[in-house]
């Protein structure tokens, strides 16, 4: 959770400098979504390659260069429809961050966890507990609370910057939640279909180098297929292509290079835990954007938008804490 979090950190901090508002900065989000995600993949077999020259699989399991060059029907299928969700969460959140202020962007984003818990409930067959119930209602009133009550830009003259436009605001949140989403059920079907963790024999290693190996196709599909939705959204004006200016090219490459690895590394943690557990290893994003909004750009908080961002930390925490006593002996099983 602390690398997931630092590269989250780096992820979000990058991108919005290299993004910007969508006019002074590099427009073009799903061409940015298509690089990462393509340097995911590559990434992906290449640490997949490196982890299985220092690893010898158990009897019954196929080797990396079997799994690379023979790969099942239901991996390349699930494989495609994972690639294009994964690429439809990450444009969805690269079209809100011009239209929304860092912190509530994050917060709405972060509520993933609270998605992430109830799909696993119905995919993953997740328990349902008091501590959880609670903490995801918790959630949800911090996350509405900072919606209500959001941080504002202060001006030069030391008063807050009026605020945008409703709808503008309220396009983004939406964008943003739909990523959110979207996100948290990526999360769960990669658990599912991915990361190979039904057999309670296969060991960590086995099941890391497999998930890996999953992510790669997910790249190969992005670089092969994933390319054609540029055509259209050219066309038609939405976002046209165009090269970046050179001041931008190193930003955008440290950008997709840090997107790339974390969709990579996010599957490792997946596959050695559970999609819920991860998403919580990332909630530290919250208070760190409010305090770089405070810092870097004059943005101030109201005491109620502070106390819901609290309300969603103790939210996260509780659901953390759940699962840490969940089948402890004498611990009751309905709390």
């Amino acid at each position: 959770p602390g690398l997931l979090f630092a590269l989250t950190g780096l992820v979000k901090q990058v991108t919005k400098d290299v993004l910007g508002d969508g006019s002074g900065q590099y427009g073009n989000y799903y061409a940015v979504v298509w690089a990462a995600h393509t340097f995911s993949g590559i990434l992906a077999f290449l640490c997949a390659g490196v982890m299985s020259c220092f690893y010898t699989p158990a009897q019954g399991y196929p080797t990396f260069k079997k799994m690379v060059l023979r790969p099942s029907r239901s991996t390349l299928m699930n494989s495609l429809g994972l690639s294009v969700m994964c690429n439809a969460c990450s444009w969805f959140w690269f079209l809100s961050i011009p239209m929304t202020d860092e912190v509530v962007n994050t917060v709405i984003y972060q509520s993933c966890c609270v998605w992430c818990f109830l799909i696993s409930v119905v995919i993953l067959k997740e328990k349902i507990t008091v501590i959880k119930v609670v903490s995801t209602l918790a959630t949800f009133a911090g996350v509405g609370m900072i919606s209500s009550w959001p941080c504002v830009t202060t001006g030069a003259d030391g008063k807050p910057n009026p605020p945008a436009d409703s709808e503008y605001v309220l396009l983004g949140e939406m964008l943003c939640l739909l990523s959110a989403v979207t996100y948290a059920l990526y999360e769960v079907l990669l658990k599912y279909v991915g990361c190979g963790h039904s057999d309670s024999n296969e060991s960590a290693m086995q099941s890391a180098i497999s998930s890996l190996v999953f992510v790669g196709y997910l790249g190969a599909w992005n670089f092969f297929v994933l390319w054609l939705p540029l055509v259209p959204l050219h066309y038609s004006g939405f976002s046209p292509f165009q090269l970046p200016e050179a001041s931008l090219v190193t930003p955008l490459l440290i950008d997709c290079a840090l997107e790339g690895s974390y969709v990579v590394w996010i599957v490792v943690a997946i596959a050695l835990s559970n999609p819920l557990f991860v998403t919580i290893g990332t909630v530290l994003t919250i208070p760190a954007s409010a305090c770089m909004d405070w810092v870097l750009h004059g943005i101030s908080c109201q005491i109620l938008s502070l106390v819901g961002t609290g309300m969603v930390v103790l939210g996260f925490i509780g659901v953390n804490v759940a699962m840490l006593v969940e089948g402890k002996k004498g611990w009751p099983s309905w709390l």
